[in-house]
């Protein structure tokens, strides 16, 4: 019956179960669409993207949408590189102008001429400031390395990806702009996810993560959430799915961290931002973020 009711729809994606909390992802969906699970579900792009909005198992769904289990594992390719920050406001404009001059003597009572009317007052002038954009304190220089997608390696600071940032704003996001060297940002732990519309624990994650925001963003944690081989539809579908609340989400066609082989689902890394130092990869998910939590309180 659930097979019937998805007949017609086009699949795009396979994915097969891990058995360890997490998905082996080999070409995940690059879905789009405003679709919400549970609600109505006929703007879903996609066999596979339809079928979850009707809260389907996964199974079922590649199953209804020709796809079979087993899928193999991604190959990593870097990201690519994007420009940083643009510069700030521009500089102020005149100030007001002075004031006028006086106005015209009154004629006299015997018939005298009226007075001359004063001069108008000299024009002041004031000079607005100037502010200056970027990636924060201007000491800060982004660490030369080596960069990598291991424990102890940085990030790269060349990537960049498309999507909805924490206040749902489409644009650029950098992994740069994570970078807080002294705190001025009050950026002191990020959490980089790494996830698939077809992992059923990304899912699960996903769903938890506005929850985890409420306490996180008193300590300076970040979230942002990499939609492998997606798009900006895909993350616009996503962040709209989980009703995203102060975190990110980009498409990532390049799986910017995922390794050779096969990559368990969702990807986490614990971020110390002061370093842009990966401090922990963990494959699949669990709720115990008190290593990233450590991460943030020390960097307060």
């Amino acid at each position: 019956m659930k097979s019937y009711i998805l007949v017609g729809l086009l699949g795009l994606v396979a994915a097969c179960s891990a058995g360890d909390g997490s998905q082996r992802e080999g070409s995940p969906l690059v879905g789009g669409g405003q679709c919400i699970v549970g609600g109505v579900c006929n703007a879903c792009a996609g066999c596979m993207s339809t079928c979850l909005c009707l809260d389907l198992e996964i199974q079922d769904c590649s199953s209804a949408c020709g796809f079979a289990d087993g899928a193999g594992g991604s190959q990593n390719v870097g990201g690519a590189g994007g420009q940083g920050a643009s510069s700030g406001g521009g500089q102020g404009g005149n100030g007001a102008g002075g004031a006028s001059g006086g106005t015209a003597g009154t004629a006299g009572t015997s018939g005298g001429t009226a007075g001359t009317a004063g001069t108008a007052g000299t024009a002041g002038t004031s000079t607005g400031g100037t502010s200056t954009g970027g990636t924060g304190n201007s000491n800060c220089t982004y660490p030369p390395g080596p960069y990598g997608k291991l424990e102890g390696d940085v990030i790269d600071k060349s990537l960049s990806w498309t999507g909805y940032d924490d206040s749902g704003q489409l644009r650029t996001i950098t992994a740069e702009e994570y970078f807080d060297c002294d705190g001025s940002k009050n950026i002191n732990a990020l959490l980089l996810i790494q996830a698939s519309v077809t992992c059923s624990a990304c899912r699960s994650e996903a769903a938890s993560l506005n929850d985890e925001m409420v306490s996180w963003a008193p300590l300076g944690i970040r979230s942002l959430t990499l939609m492998i081989q997606g798009n900006q539809q895909t993350a616009d579908a996503w962040r709209t799915t989980y009703n995203a609340q102060g975190w990110s989400v980009v498409g990532d066609p390049t799986f910017s961290f995922g390794l050779s082989g096969s990559n368990g689902l969702p990807i986490n890394l614990f971020i110390d931002t002061r370093t842009m130092t990966i401090v922990k990869r963990r494959n699949g998910y669990s709720s115990d973020f008190s290593q990233l939590e450590a991460i943030a309180n020390q960097n307060k």
